[in-house]
């Protein structure tokens, strides 16, 4: 702190306009009834049985949602098995017809 110069008064400032008593009032309110909303839901929160069940709630959600995820993968699975075994099937009796012509051929050459 330093003193003034040469016995010099030092100057005093106005005081600071404090904050508009009703405001401060209901600014207040509001925080001690948020701050009481907060605490009750932290005791909700904090409770073992209802953080099982939201534990399983979401276990729930999560697992419908990759149910319908694998049923559209199992689908399309499905769809692209028929098409390979349709595929392989047809190619395998012209392969088939094909391997008996060459052999009655080779039949008629000897």
């Amino acid at each position: 702190r330093r003193h003034p110069p040469h016995g010099r008064s030092p100057t005093v400032r106005p005081p600071r306009p404090t904050p508009h008593p009703p405001a401060m009032k209901s600014f207040a309110a509001t925080a001690l009834l948020a701050a009481q909303w907060s605490l009750r839901a932290s005791a909700e929160a904090a409770n073992p049985i209802s953080r099982v069940v939201d534990l399983l709630k979401g276990l729930r959600t999560k697992l419908e949602t990759d149910m319908a995820a694998e049923k559209d993968v199992f689908e399309k699975y499905v769809c692209w098995y028929r098409a390979v075994v349709d595929t392989k099937t047809a190619s395998n009796s012209a392969a088939e017809s094909r391997i008996q012509s060459l052999q009655s051929y080779v039949a008629d050459i000897e």
